[in-house]
């Protein structure tokens, strides 16, 4: 994922929530000059920056990162070419950070 798509996942996420950039700018405390560059790609923001967005737009910080969309293809796509001791890594690997993000970082079970 690149800053581009960050960019426009936060103006997306601002418009769907129905919040014009002064909103959000007063919600997570930045100008609103900060958050037209930031939604224009013409600034990047540091992590904590970020966090304070999704903050505002009251969605996980982790939403602004998700880079694809999940389907089978995708899943099977991390597959392909990969040995069976790779692939049974992968699945455990998957499996722990999926039991760290419902207890440390709760997202909406869609």
């Amino acid at each position: 994922m690149d800053w581009v798509d960050i960019s426009a996942r936060i103006r997306e996420t601002r418009r769907a929530a129905g919040m014009t950039q002064e909103a959000l700018a007063e919600a997570a405390e930045l100008s609103v000059g900060y958050i037209v560059q930031l939604e224009s790609s013409k600034k990047r923001a540091r992590l904590d920056t970020l966090a304070r967005i999704a903050d505002a737009l009251n969605i996980p910080l982790t939403l602004l990162f998700a880079d694809r969309e999940v389907n089978a293809e995708a899943l099977y796509a991390i597959f392909d070419g990969c040995t069976e001791g790779e692939r049974h890594v992968i699945l455990n690997v998957a499996l722990v950070v999926k039991e760290s993000l419902r207890k440390y970082l709760p997202i909406s079970q869609d």
